[in-house]
């Protein structure tokens, strides 16, 4: 019965992951509208812009992934790993059936796994095949290179999603760099399994320590404490608001 469920919830994130990532193709085809002039409608969007960001703190792969404080994983399946090679995919096959239907548009795909840390797993890539023959073996290259597998068994520790965001940014910031013909639609893709958790130590424990004297020990330095989860959400809206207008 277990084993059913959890392979209901896979088939379940699958359908979820193939209808957004539609969604954005399909937006990708649409015309626009201007934002100087209400009623001028642009030419469609040239191609998307998509940032994978991958929870990869230890609740998420638990004591499998080296997770001590957090044994039991909340994806025992690798849903994250398999949601992100399906958008790679799903990508692909929307390159290719838009240049048989004579549109072109093209893809740039980024993914970062984050924690108390980020680490870009695939920097900004260009999907551009022209044929399923052309497609096949860049999606194998770049499967690899997002699979389980390739990441290891690891975690990177607690939740801090304002990182990822921030991170995302940059990757953005890359990716306009590059003068892609536009214009272009952005799109920031997240999996996670829940709140952000991210410790911090008082101010007063930040400063540079102070020697003992008289042979005496030092302080001990005040236990790092979770920044409350409604003040780290404003922050992260706030930024999130700020960074992508």
């Amino acid at each position: 019965m277990a084993q059913q469920r959890q392979l209901n919830r896979s088939h379940m994130v699958r359908a979820l992951v193939s209808m957004m990532v539609a969604l954005l193709c399909l937006l990708a085809l649409l015309p626009h509208q201007s934002a100087v002039g209400q009623s001028e409608i642009q030419p469609s969007y040239r191609g998307i812009d998509v940032v994978v960001l991958v929870d990869q703190s230890g609740s998420m792969g638990g004591l499998a992934y080296g997770s001590s404080d957090h044994p039991t994983a909340n994806d025992p399946n690798d849903l994250r790993f398999d949601g992100t090679r399906l958008i790679l995919e799903i990508l692909g096959e929307s390159r290719v059936n838009a240049v048989s239907s004579g549109r072109d548009i093209d893809f740039r795909v980024a993914v970062v796994d984050f924690g108390d840390f980020t680490e870009t797993r695939l920097e900004p890539e260009t999907i551009v095949p022209d044929s399923e023959e052309q497609w096949t073996p860049q999606l194998r290259e770049l499967q690899d290179r997002v699979s389980a597998a390739s990441f290891g068994q690891r975690n990177f520790g607690n939740t801090n999603h304002l990182l990822a965001f921030q991170r995302a940014r940059e990757l953005f910031d890359v990716m306009e760099a590059q003068n892609a013909p536009g214009p272009r639609l952005k799109a920031i893709v997240l999996l996670t399994d829940g709140i952000p958790y991210v410790l911090v130590r008082p101010a007063s424990d930040q400063a540079t320590p102070t020697p003992s004297l008289d042979g005496q020990p030092a302080p001990t330095p005040t236990p790092a404490q979770p920044i409350p989860v409604d003040r780290y959400m404003r922050d992260l809206f706030t930024y999130v608001n700020t960074a992508f207008p």
